[in-house]
């Protein structure tokens, strides 16, 4: 069941909290070692695809990789979701791009190459897209994916650096998604309160396993099994939680409000599916 006050909705947030101090615990004690390979592969592989790979831009405590991958075009900045990191979440997208635009991969706080902050809030997130967007020196395209939706679309309202947004399966709040739509977040609420579960035990790649039950169905998720998904977006199951745990406490109408919506004045393309 999800919980609503005021305008905002609120799974399980008490619970939440007590899992994301949890993961600090976790995060600092967890065996990676095992977990490396497969993103090790990712970056050999996106090198030997791309290589021309720089490094290093730090504003305000946001530290990112940032590379003209393909530099053949206009800037595209690509923001991953609630889940994953810029070092992998577009890999299978990339080579689609690099041919025809300039692709950025920041990592939002704590993920990536990154540092981390106890603030993962939506209008923190979004000030540092924005931080990043303008470093840039020339108006680029933003798209952001999945829960990274929200807050791109936020950054596009408030950056004269944001030529034209995309967001695809973007997150949304309550107030955005409507009636029709709230049936969804009961389940997302489910499957956070499992990854919470999971990840307090130290089981991150079980935690992935969890969270997509939430996000997937089930053709996505049996396409997933069998491969090194889990493996490879584990790392960022705390950060995951620290983002939604701070979601479901915030007060007042989120980047997404229909009223914030009317302040993007730049071409908007939705990418949805089933």
């Amino acid at each position: 069941m999800v919980e609503r006050s005021g305008t905002v909705t609120r799974p399980l947030a008490h619970h939440l909290h007590r899992v994301v101090a949890t993961c600090t615990d976790v995060r600092a004690g967890f065996d990676y070692s095992n977990l490396s390979s497969g993103l090790w592969r990712s970056r050999r592989a996106r090198k030997e695809l791309l290589d021309k790979v720089t490094k290093g831009i730090d504003r305000d405590l946001l530290e990112v990789g940032r590379g003209g991958h393909g530099g053949n075009g206009n800037g595209v900045v690509l923001v991953h979701g609630a889940i994953g990191d810029g070092e992998f979440a577009w890999d299978e997208l990339l080579p689609h791009l690099a041919d025809r635009f300039t692709c950025y991969l920041p990592s939002t706080r704590g993920r990536g190459l990154s540092a981390d902050h106890p603030d993962h809030s939506l209008p923190r997130l979004q000030e540092d897209v924005i931080a990043f967007v303008e470093s840039i020196g020339e108006p680029v395209s933003l798209m952001g994916w999945s829960g990274g939706g929200p807050f791109v679309l936020g950054a596009a309202a408030r950056s004269d650096a944001v030529a034209a947004v995309a967001v695809w399966e973007s997150g949304a709040s309550a107030d955005a998604l409507g009636p029709d739509g709230q049936a969804c977040l009961g389940q997302l609420a489910a499957a956070i309160e499992q990854v919470g579960v999971a990840a307090s035990d130290g089981r991150l790649i079980d935690a992935v396993h969890a969270f997509l039950a939430g996000i997937c169905n089930d053709d996505e998720v049996a396409a997933l099994d069998g491969t090194d998904f889990h493996e490879r977006w584990s790392g960022s199951v705390p950060q995951l939680l620290s983002f939604y745990q701070q979601l479901m406490a915030s007060e007042g109408p989120g980047p997404d409000h229909p009223e914030a919506l009317a302040q993007v004045t730049v071409p908007v393309l939705l990418l949805t599916g089933e």
